[in-house]
């Protein structure tokens, strides 16, 4: 687990201390933009790998994949599944591996929903000001966290203050406070 602590001003000029746990891991991957036929996955890789997207509509079953690609470290990369079915739940697995090794590793299952039908019902959570400075819980964080994972939501809003990136000095300063988020 990489530690990044790092002082900055609050605002009555006083020493804030942002705590940025991130463990220590190969990629990330977010979903966005679900349509009718088609999401976008974003990956960031944290050290250059290749990889692609299996797919299907049952767990445990992919038999769908994107084209194998390269994911260049700290460069995000999206990657569209297409030609998906309307209203319809997918699982997925990311298979990665470095450029040199012969064998995929495979990422825990997630899944997502294509876009529902008008008047379906869905579920979505509503996320504000994280910040994750020093009046931050971490406990409290994780937990909220955690609680919006269990409730599988279609999709999360969050409302602002997020990243907090005027309260720190440098834009690598702030960059890392995004990556910690993401």
């Amino acid at each position: 687990m990489t530690c990044l602590s790092f002082p900055q001003h609050g605002r009555n000029g006083e020493a804030a201390v942002f705590h940025l746990d991130v463990p220590t891991h190969a990629y990330d991957l977010i979903l966005a933009r679900p349509e009718n036929h088609s999401v976008t996955l974003s990956a960031l890789a944290y050290q250059d790998l290749e990889g692609l997207v299996i797919f299907g509509t049952q767990s445990g079953q992919y038999p769908r994949s994107t084209p194998l690609r390269s994911f260049k470290a700290g460069q995000p990369t999206n990657v569209v599944l297409g030609a998906l079915d309307g209203d319809a739940r997918y699982f997925y697995r990311f298979r990665f591996r470095s450029p040199s090794a012969g064998t995929f590793e495979d990422s825990p299952e997630g899944s997502f929903h294509t876009k529902r039908k008008p008047g379906s019902a869905f579920t979505f959570t509503l996320t504000a000001d994280a910040h994750l400075d020093e009046h931050t819980s971490a406990d409290v964080y994780n937990q909220a966290l955690s609680n919006i994972r269990d409730e599988n939501p279609d999709f999360n809003i969050d409302l602002g203050n997020l990243f907090m990136t005027d309260k720190h000095a440098t834009r690598d300063e702030a960059a890392r406070q995004y990556l910690a988020q993401r």
